[in-house]
Order: C-alpha cells, then sequence, then structure tokens
C-alpha cells in the first residue's frame, strides 16, 4: 500500500510542578512523577524522574519533552489529546496512580492564540486541575508550559495489517501516534483473544480430567 507524506508539528512541553495533591501512599509521603503521552499511545510516552525538589503533595520537575502531533489535529478541532498521568512512585507495592489531567490539543493551540502565541512561535504556561482514577475532580493542579514548533513531513503510523514505513521523527521527539481506530481494533482483538485462550485451558483442563479417569 502507497503511503503519502503527512505533516507533523512538534508540541514542545516543560511538566513545572503540581500542587495540592492527595497523598495516596498509607505509610510515607509521596514520590512523585508525571508520564505523559498523545491520545494514550504508549509510543508516545514520555516520562519525568520524581521530584527532585519540593515532594510530597507537592512536587517540582522542570522537566522538558517533546511530541509529534498532526497537523491537521492541532489546527481544526480533533478528539486527540494530551495528557499526563501522575503516579506514586513505591519499591514494595508497585507505584500508584494519583490522578491524570487530560487537554485537546486543539484546546492548546486555541489558548495559545489568545495569550499572544501561536503554532510556531511563542509559548505560555497553563494550569490544570488534576481528576482521580475515577474522573472525580481534585483538588490537585498541574502546572506546564507549552509551545507548537517546527513542522516536519514523514510517512503516517503503521497501522495494523498493512506493511507501511518507520515514521521518523527529529531526534529526541516522540513518534507519532496512531489513529484512534487503530486502539478500538486492538482492544476488540485482545478481548477475543483472551477467550480463545481462556476457551483453550478450559477445554484443556476437562481433557486432563477425562485421561485421569
Amino acid at each position: 500500500m502507497e503511503y503519502f507524506d503527512m505533516e507533523y508539528r512538534v508540541l514542545d512541553i516543560t511538566v513545572i510542578s503540581a500542587g495540592g495533591l492527595k497523598n495516596v501512599n498509607v505509610m510515607s509521603d509521596m514520590d512523585v512523577y508525571v508520564v505523559a503521552s498523545i491520545s494514550g499511545d504508549r509510543r508516545t510516552e514520555r516520562r519525568t524522574l520524581t521530584s527532585d525538589r519540593g515532594g510530597g503533595s507537592c512536587p517540582e520537575w522542570n522537566h522538558r519533552m517533546k511530541f509529534s502531533v498532526a497537523e491537521d489535529d492541532v489546527a481544526t478541532p480533533s478528539e486527540h489529546f494530551v495528557r499526563f498521568d501522575l503516579r506514586s512512585k513505591r519499591n514494595i507495592l508497585g507505584d500508584r496512580d494519583i490522578g491524570y489531567v487530560s487537554i485537546r490539543l486543539h484546546e492548546l493551540l486555541e489558548k495559545l492564540k489568545k495569550a499572544g502565541g501561536g503554532a510556531g512561535g511563542g509559548e505560555r504556561v497553563a494550569e490544570h486541575k488534576v481528576f482521580d482514577t475515577t474522573g472525580k475532580s481534585t483538588d490537585g493542579r498541574l502546572k506546564f508550559s507549552y509551545r507548537f514548533d517546527e513542522v516536519f513531513s514523514a510517512p503516517p503510523p503503521q497501522r495494523f495489517n498493512e506493511p507501511g514505513k518507520p515514521c521518523a521523527a527529529p531526534p529526541g521527539v516522540a513518534p507519532p501516534h496512531l489513529p484512534a481506530k487503530v486502539y478500538l481494533f486492538s482492544a476488540e482483538t485482545d478481548a477475543i483473544k483472551y477467550g480463545v485462550e481462556q476457551m483453550q485451558k478450559k477445554n484443556k483442563h476437562f481433557l486432563c480430567l477425562g485421561l485421569s479417569r
């Protein structure tokens, strides 16, 4: 299948700090880090270190990360978004989710324009409310700055069952995200695969019982 290059823009984000976070640890203070991604695509994930200043409910990072976003998703309203997942690092029981922040890409651009910047110039500092894992509003806030940098061209991300070409991004920039429909297909495929595996295990169990009689 032939692919035509698409235009992407670099989204440059600095995760600055958070405040008012609920302590999800029982016996100790939180050691918080942030995982950011585009539309939940794991390939695009970028992670801060745990806070080296502040900490607990008011961590500071000043951590810079860059993403590839489709120009169409930024310039026109779309369902694609940038998501920040806040987590508490724990050595024994495993890391614990604190909450998340999610903002649509087009909304970021519109707010940047109102602030006097725009795609290709200007930077804006934003502060957004943190929602807990159930989607309920909390007193937590996440502060970050962002700007939209240079445009580059690349083939679209590879889709399921299609050969595709590798989608190169500039050095240090997360690769473009996969289309949302791919995720739906992936979830359905995983569900079917899980059902088949469970059926095979069940049949194998009955077969073993029959042979042991």
